[in-house]
């Protein structure tokens, strides 16, 4: 249903986008970019446009990749420790009350049975 819904989305927007470029002709007009001393072939603005949007999702993207990477590795090692903390505290719960070698000393005061 997710999938679906962002594809309807994405459809909707394109079609948005080819009738705005239609109602609007100045966006066909060709353009060089010039950066520094290197020109490039004249391309519609509309193109250069969504090239560069196009260049910023990827760019996005990556950045977020990395960080979800990142979190991932911590988690994997946050989760690591913790069961190594959970195996010592369980370990430590099950001990013996008494150490081995001290003999417990019996209660002289403990209440006689009754005969």
């Amino acid at each position: 249903m997710r999938t679906t819904l962002k594809s309807i989305v994405v459809l909707a927007l394109i079609i948005l986008a080819a009738i705005f470029i239609q109602e609007n002709p100045w966006l066909n007009n060709a353009n060089e970019i010039h950066f520094i001393n290197y020109r490039t072939i004249p391309i519609p603005l509309y193109l250069i446009i969504l090239g560069s949007v196009l260049l910023g999702i990827i760019l996005v993207s990556w950045s977020m990749l990395i960080t979800q990477l990142r979190l991932k590795k911590k988690l994997r090692l946050q989760t690591k420790k913790t069961k190594q903390l959970e195996a010592e505290l369980y370990s430590l719960r099950n001990l013996p009350l008494v150490e081995p070698g001290i003999e417990k000393k019996p209660d002289t005061e403990a209440i006689p049975e009754s005969a």
